[in-house]
């Protein structure tokens, strides 16, 4: 039995809750100033023990597509409606200005944002997604080979919900996130969706992505307002059929 998984997934949750909820005490101060500059400011529930795994296949993306190779661990590709944010873009000054602790961007943490928002360009005020890649290092043998997958039980599956909704930093979540692995070709990883409420009525469709390969484990979430869905669903799921472990 993997570590990762053995005792309830113990390690990865306090890994992965420790880095979610700093990145989602950030975004909701985010959420919050986008609101205010813009000038505004269905229960799902996981059945039985027993999860499908959801078979993807990977994506090509468009020309006008971006392709990132992040720390040498994993590539993915990004649609030209968002931007790679840089810690001096004016909108980051600005969020710093308000005591928002940015994102730092280095090799193992990226965040991706709504093209225009560095400028702060006012139409980008006008919706919101983000997403978000951060890779942990473990040692060899912590997590499952990147071709690999162990069976769910429901202890699991309750605790990725419960990493979701400690997260949430005081945003409601909707309902309780469906957890399920999926495959992308030959690699394996788990899916935590959700939707959480936010300020005004708004709600965020989120999902949140976890790879595993012998001593990394990577997390991309993926997340846009779901008012908006037309403009960002359809990018959003192809998004994450581009992942996948960069061959050195």
């Amino acid at each position: 039995m993997k570590r990762w998984i053995s005792g309830g997934v113990t390690f990865l949750l306090i890994c992965v809750s420790t880095i979610i909820t700093e990145w989602y005490n950030s975004t909701k101060k985010e959420e919050v100033y986008e609101m205010y500059q813009s000038g505004y400011y269905d229960t799902i529930e996981q059945r039985g023990s027993h999860v499908e795994i959801e078979k993807m296949n990977l994506f090509s993306p468009p020309d006008n597509w971006t392709k990132y190779i992040i720390a040498n661990s994993c590539v993915i590709s990004v649609p030209p409606t968002v931007e790679l944010r840089n810690k001096d873009d004016e909108y980051t000054k600005q969020l710093k200005n308000i005591e928002w602790k940015g994102f730092k961007i280095n090799d193992e943490n990226v965040v991706f944002q709504q093209k225009g928002l560095s400028a702060n360009q006012k139409s980008a005020y006008n919706t919101y997604c983000r997403v978000i890649v951060h890779i942990q290092k473990g040692k060899s043998g912590d997590f499952l080979n990147k071709n690999e997958f162990e069976e769910l039980d429901l202890n699991d599956i309750h605790d990725f919900q419960d990493i979701a909704k400690q997260s949430s930093s005081g945003y409601e979540i909707i309902g309780n996130p469906t957890v399920r692995w999926i495959r992308i070709e030959d690699t394996y990883g788990i899916e935590t969706t959700y939707i959480r409420k936010g300020e005004n009525n708004v709600h965020t469709c989120v999902s949140s992505y976890y790879f595993f390969n012998n001593d990394k484990m990577i997390n991309v979430i993926l997340s846009y307002r779901k008012e908006d869905s037309e403009t960002w669903a359809e990018d959003f799921s192809n998004i994450i059929k581009t992942f996948k472990w960069n061959n050195k």
